[in-house]
């Protein structure tokens, strides 16, 4: 039988093989998709890349709230709405850790500005060749995603991302 998965309280420093849960956004508005560019990357991503939105929880942290910081922080935007529109989980290979993300579309309000590590926020439209390289995508990926509905790019990030 399978390893049920039980915690305890928050600790100062990393388990191995511990559990990290994360939030991805996929801000949108007027048909656009935003994202972050960060020139150093996140978390172990391509440096020189654009991103979403991406946090893990803080202890306690509910989803709302979290959505809200995550986007304030990174793009600068308000929340009009959300929705959770997919979560996945995976074992990380360099570590072992569990990893379970969480994925919202967010419509956004507000103007952008930019977070802590990102040089630009900028919108990007599915029907355009972007020729620009994208967290874990090259151009190429992107292309092979571009005019279908997010939650088709969502399930092709996902299968990029876990395999």
């Amino acid at each position: 039988m399978p390893a049920q998965a039980f915690f305890g309280p928050p600790v100062p420093e990393p388990v191995p093989k511990g559990l990290r849960l994360g939030l991805t956004l996929i801000p949108v508005r007027r048909g656009r998709l935003w994202m972050c560019y960060r020139p150093e990357g996140l978390f172990g991503g391509p440096k020189e890349a654009w991103y979403f939105p991406t946090d893990y929880f803080q202890y306690g942290e509910p989803l709302k709230d979290a959505v809200r910081r995550v986007l304030r922080e990174q793009a600068g935007f308000d929340v009009w709405s959300y929705f959770v529109m997919d979560a996945w989980s995976s074992i990380a290979k360099t570590n072992s850790n569990w990893d379970f993300g969480i994925v919202v579309e967010v419509e956004v309000k507000g103007r952008p500005h930019r977070g802590p590590g990102v040089r630009w926020v900028q919108p990007f439209e599915l029907q355009r060749p972007w020729g620009r390289r994208v967290a874990w995508f090259t151009p190429e990926d992107i292309r092979s995603i571009l005019g279908n509905p997010v939650h088709k790019v969502l399930r092709m990030i996902n299968q990029e991302i876990i395999g």
